[in-house]
């Protein structure tokens, strides 16, 4: 108990006072016609009292060592009335004594806070004001966005008291790729009403507020994931991907609310478009300045990329029985009747143009996470004018939801992960051997022996071993390391044949298999909002403070049993439809002698 004692009693000790509310709210209260929203920063915060000492902005001279700090927190207009309460607002006051950067408009400034009995909910922040002269950037004013309508469905109706909790404000700065997060860890208690909002319309304003300390819990939160190294039966190419993050919690924690019983998360999914790894450097050098070019058939690189095909039923194709779809790139097509033949047989999926190639070593063929998400952070000023979250290109992405993804799972909960084994020959995923691992969704990590046990216990990516591992080491002493699956997603991963035209361009011939395509979810603005601790029966919510991070994983090769490309019947196929195209104008034109 002694390190969260030591975090939350100098809140408590600075702030356990009445403070007093800001005066201009009785005023505006009156003259509806004024409102709060158009009010200055310091001409709110000179009406303020602060910590019981009127405000002074000389009391704040700033230091680049210091964090950005909510220093008031304003309620103004609640009323016991349904019909006034569209006057409500709530409004935060910012120090910003390092003169961060802050991006006033961006959407990813928000508050988490959990408003009377409701649940902890993140808030977006619009700007307001911000102070200017010689406290430029100091001072800032933002009202919380609530939505329209939630306080009359809340119990705030024919309250007399109200209470904020508040955990975090989050900042997005200039220059930086998630939002920051600031703890604010306070409570504030509103009670009575500005006049002419309470039971008596006649009486004087009875507004006052108190503050306290908030327990909340910091986390610094790295990603991980897990695939079977198998197909999860939607193809030969497709596996369950299973999304997972790690954290410490304080021993101290742990003694007073018991074990981890519930994590509450969001996030944004967005799918990506379809991505080479390729170990040929030749290759990748003769591609890489077509990256995000739109080809045609007269476009002068000499190299395409075949995936995996679908096979159809009857024709030339020897394996009939399933179906299979394809990516492609710069596949050539000297007419139309060619191209509707290639997309029956499977490469209906165009990369077109292709963003991103990343090269790998023939020893494993992956692609570290970190390497991908960089690539993705420059498509802003590479590849087009609309953005996703304002900090990536939309070009780059299948589809992105419209709606975040919100999820409080407990450690009774499961996700599910598929397997389905095959052969290297045997094609019929109905025939295969099917498996199903339920994945608990909260997992403690209590102890490490080697690789290939840790990986297979814990679900986690070999690649992802080493960093596990030193983050054990460094933080299990006086921490326990929790893991916590929140989803389960399609990867796609298709063993690719690279083809060269040859210098009349009139054939081609095979350079080799060295190269895969690529597709997978990314989670943008990843954060855990709070978790629920258990003891002997009693659950205890407590706030999380973290900064949203973006998580991408790894690019891994196909299934070892997964089918790889084998183009020679294709091409057989070809030539009999050229050599019977031949035929029947030699034949038309016997004909018109």
């Amino acid at each position: 108990m002694k390190r969260i004692m030591k975090r939350v009693l100098p809140l408590v000790l600075a702030f356990m006072t009445i403070i007093s509310v800001f005066s201009v709210q009785s005023v505006y209260a009156e003259g509806e016609e004024l409102l709060f929203d158009k009010t200055s920063v310091m001409e709110d915060l000179t009406s303020s009292t602060i910590n019981g000492q009127a405000f002074n902005p000389s009391n704040f001279p700033g230091s680049d060592a210091e964090d950005v700090t909510v220093i008031n927190f304003a309620e103004y207009c609640y009323s016991v009335y349904a019909d006034k309460l569209d006057n409500y607002g709530v409004y935060v006051y910012v120090y910003n004594p390092a003169d961060r950067q802050i991006s006033f408009a961006s959407p990813e400034n928000q508050i988490t806070m959990r408003m009377s009995t409701s649940d902890y909910v993140k808030y977006g922040l619009k700007f307001l004001s911000k102070s200017t002269g010689p406290y430029e950037n100091k001072f800032i004013k933002f009202k919380v966005e609530l939505p329209e309508g939630l306080i009359k469905q809340k119990p705030f109706v024919n309250n007399n008291e109200r209470l904020y909790e508040i955990s975090e404000i989050e900042l997005m700065c200039i220059g930086s790729n998630n939002a920051t997060s600031f703890e604010v860890g306070s409570k504030y208690t509103y009670s009575g009403y500005s006049k002419g909002y309470g039971p008596d319309a006649n009486s004087e304003s009875t507004l006052s507020c108190s503050m306290s300390g908030l327990v909340t819990l910091p986390l610094e939160v790295k990603s991980t994931f897990y695939r079977t190294g198998e197909t999860n039966g939607k193809s030969a190419y497709t596996q369950d991907s299973l999304h997972s993050v790690y954290f410490a919690v304080p021993n101290d924690y742990i003694e007073e609310f018991g074990e981890m019983y519930a994590v509450h998360a969001t996030w944004l999914n967005a799918t990506l478009k379809p991505m080479l790894a390729i170990s040929n450097p030749e290759v990748y050098a003769e591609i890489l300045p077509y990256l995000g070019v739109e080809l045609s058939k007269d476009t002068s690189l000499d190299y395409n990329v075949i995936g995996a095909y679908k096979y159809r039923s009857g024709g030339l194709n020897p394996y009939n029985d399933r179906m299979e779809i394809g990516f492609n790139y710069n596949f050539w097509s000297d007419d139309y009747e060619a191209d509707i033949y290639m997309m029956q047989y499977g490469w209906d999926i165009k990369c077109n143009p292709l963003y991103y190639m990343f090269p790998c070593s023939t020893e494993n063929y992956v692609v570290q996470s970190e390497t991908i998400l960089k690539a993705l952070r420059d498509t802003k000023t590479s590849f087009g004018s609309s953005y996703v979250k304002d900090r990536y290109s939309s070009a780059v992405f299948e589809s992105v939801d419209k709606e975040i993804t919100e999820v409080n799972l407990s450690r009774i909960d499961s996700m599910p992960l598929e397997t389905k084994k095959l052969g290297n020959f045997t094609f019929n995923l109905s025939n295969a051997e099917s498996e199903f691992k339920n994945v608990s969704c909260i997992q403690k990590v209590d102890y490490l022996t080697n690789q290939t046990f840790d990986c297979e216990k814990y679900y986690i990516s070999e690649s992802d071993y080493e960093d596990f591992k030193a983050y054990y080491e460094e933080k299990s002493s006086d921490n326990t390391i929790y893991l916590f699956r929140y989803m389960v997603s399609d990867y796609t991963s298709q063993m690719a044949m690279i083809n060269k035209r040859n210098e009349d361009r009139t054939d081609f011939k095979e350079v080799g298999e060295n190269a895969y395509f690529f597709q997978q979810v990314m989670n943008l603005d990843f954060d855990v909002i709070d978790v629920t601790f258990e003891l002997d029966g009693v659950y205890t919510v407590i706030p999380v403070v973290m900064s949203p991070i973006d998580i991408i994983h790894d690019a891994t090769p196909p299934p070892a049993s997964a089918p790889k490309p084998n183009l020679t019947w294709l091409w057989i196929a070809l030539g009999i439809a050229g050599t019977c195209l031949v035929c029947a104008i030699i034949s038309v034109a016997v004909k018109n002698k």
